[in-house]
């Protein structure tokens, strides 16, 4: 019950949300009215009108409110850094501004007009379809909004709408942009590709001492080992917490009782069936086995079908593939046959040649499955007192290893590993927590201990960090052989290029890809028709980049691009014109980007007129 309440509040939040975000400056915030606040530093003014810290930390909370109403979690931290809360301060100052505008042109909202918006929200009506007052102040408390705020919002909403519908935009965009972009957009091309690939086998020799001290100061960062820790953490599993839950006789039989239909096994019934496509080939089977012939030779004979086309299968009532017609084959005796019977499938006549009655499973043989399912049941609560109890541990002063101790959890120990959770020998360290652990050990200092987390799966983790190597080039020595086999690789790619370059130069002289593919030894292939990113292509050679090159050139000409198995060359060998009949939607699409490119000039023009200062030093310090 406590679950549904949540789930039902919640609903309510997002569809709130969902209205807010609908509006399309939802996240602008004004200061409540009615609550007094504290002096706070402006982040930004427009014109005469100042956005205070407090203004944007309402509107910047109720946009994670959001976020998190959809069930993504994000911390005000990482809100920041994906440049959320700067998006938030761009509305509010759109807000302003539009404001300003509407003032400037003579513009009002009536109260009227607010209320009437409000009272036609499907998310604030209650089961009668009618616009509900508690259900209103309900949805705005749980959404950190006063009705002030909400009010103000839509408001100024209704006033930005009614500056954006004075401009006149057309449906369409006019015909003589949209044929030209889709011209453009519509042709596509069709080259011939060929791979000359890197020769592992090919021998570049050996480097001397000389240049491989030139490559290894060269690709400093790819011989440089990165930065390791060693880590102490006890990990809380719920296998762990499993061990401290003891199922009793009395609550294994309670579950069993209430439970039963888990354990119960419905009938089941052995089915085979001729299907025929009308009514009188079905009639025609039922007589002749009701004549003493074998189903399996009546279904051979009438409807074609073999011994294993005449298996349907075992089948509960909820498993039969035709359920509208399960009454008929649970009517059946062993051994019986049913009169024609029609679905969308066509005629069947149905035997019966195996009942299994219901079963249930006994309670002795149930015991183990029963005990394991509420020991699972339970352990998140114990989980949770483990976690707790972990916490009061190391609150009262308790080490990691004496928390362990106390509390019998293994202490675990790695060896030095990197952020991917990779070893000193390059092998991936086993068994590791999942989730945001390795992260949380790196960004714990060394000797610190983190916080008790979560994990994703119910599991909790603490960890300790007792060594950190910092990241530092390998000596040569070490790396030796990873330098001379990078060598080797680079000669071996610079010999497959100056191949494909070769080849490249033929072709520019006329020469075909075709021919000059089975000359070297390489296999040329037509591509289909793709578009300037390589699209309809069905090919991984034809790259956006090669692509876009073939779209540069002259039929018959070359373009070439890198893979990592060698070098792609390409001849162009046709080009395929737009088809100028059918272009779609691109109408109403270029419509719909020039009224934007419109709405964003005026928007600037707006800003420009009563002037935007944003306080970055007061930003940074929010």
């Amino acid at each position: 019950m406590l679950q549904q309440l949540r789930s039902s509040a919640a609903s309510l939040v997002a569809k709130l949300l969902v209205v807010l975000l609908i509006i399309s400056f939802a996240a602008w915030g004004v200061t409540d009215y009615i609550t007094q606040v504290q002096e706070a530093d402006d982040v930004a003014t427009v014109g005469d009108d100042a956005i205070s810290t407090t203004e944007l930390s309402e509107a910047f909370q109720r946009e994670l409110n959001r976020f998190r109403a959809q069930g993504i979690e994000l911390s005000a931290e990482q809100a920041r850094s994906l440049g959320l809360l700067d998006q938030v301060l761009d509305r509010l100052i759109s807000a302003r501004v539009y404001e300003l505008g509407g003032d400037m042109l003579g513009m009002a909202v009536s109260d009227g007009q607010v209320r009437s918006i409000i009272a036609e929200e499907p998310s604030f009506f209650d089961e009668t379809g009618r616009f509900s007052r508690a259900r209103y102040e309900f949805a705005l408390r749980q959404a950190g909004l006063s009705e002030g705020q909400f009010v103000s919002d839509v408001r100024r909403d209704i006033l930005r709408r009614q500056i954006i519908n004075s401009f006149d935009f057309p449906d369409d965009a006019p015909d003589s942009l949209v044929t030209t972009l889709h011209r453009w957009r519509g042709e596509k091309r069709v080259a011939s590709v060929a791979v000359v690939p890197v020769d592992a086998t090919l021998d570049v020799g050996e480097p001397d001492t000389e240049t491989l001290q030139a490559l290894y100061q060269e690709r400093a960062d790819q011989f440089t080992a990165p930065e390791r820790r060693r880590i102490n953490y006890l990990h809380v599993t719920r296998e762990l917490a499993m061990r401290e839950i003891i199922v009793t006789e009395e609550q294994t039989r309670q579950y069993y009782d209430a439970n039963l239909a888990d354990f119960t096994q419905d009938e089941r019934r052995k089915v085979q069936q001729v299907l025929v496509a009308d009514e009188a080939s079905a009639r025609q089977v039922a007589a002749a086995v009701g004549e003493g012939r074998t189903f399996a030779t009546v279904a051979r004979e009438i409807a074609g079908q073999d011994a294993a086309a005449l298996e349907l299968g075992m089948f509960t009532a909820a498993e039969f593939p035709v359920p509208e017609l399960w009454d008929t084959v649970a009517g059946l005796a062993e051994g019986a046959i049913s009169p024609p019977q029609q679905s969308p499938f066509g005629w069947h006549v149905f035997r019966v040649t195996e009942v299994i009655p219901e079963s249930i499973m006994p309670f002795d043989e149930a015991r183990g499955e029963i005990e394991e399912r509420l020991r699972i049941e339970q352990s998140a609560e114990v989980l949770y007192d483990l976690s707790r109890a972990l916490e009061d541990e190391l609150a009262g002063g308790a080490t990691l290893e004496e928390a362990a101790a106390t509390l019998d959890i293994p202490l675990r120990r790695t060896e030095p590993l990197d952020l991917g959770g990779v070893g000193a020998n390059g092998q991936p360290v086993d068994d590791l927590p999942g989730g945001d652990f390795l992260d949380m050990a790196f960004l714990t200092e060394t000797g610190e201990m983190s916080r008790v987390t979560q994990l994703p799966e119910g599991d909790y983790y603490l960890l300790r960090i007792d060594e950190s190597i910092p990241s530092a080039l390998r000596p040569l020595e070490e790396v030796r052989d990873e330098v001379a086999n990078t060598w080797k690789a680079d000669r071996r790619r610079e010999a497959a290029r100056t191949r494909a370059l070769a080849i490249v130069t033929r072709l520019e002289n006329g020469e075909s890809l075709s021919d000059l593919a089975a000359a070297e030894g390489l296999t040329a292939q037509d591509s289909k028709p793709f578009d300037r990113r390589g699209g309809g292509a069905e090919s991984r050679n034809i790259t956006p980049l090669l692509a876009s090159d073939l779209f540069k050139v002259e039929l018959g000409q070359p373009a070439m691009d890198e893979s990592p198995e060698g070098f792609i060359v390409a001849q162009l060998k046709a080009i395929e014109p737009a088809d100028l009949s059918e272009p779609g939607e691109l109408s109403t699409v270029l419509a719909n980007q020039m009224m934007s490119d419109v709405l964003i000039q005026f928007n600037n023009a707006l800003r420009e007129r009563f002037g935007v200062t944003i306080d970055r030093a007061a930003l940074n310090r929010f």
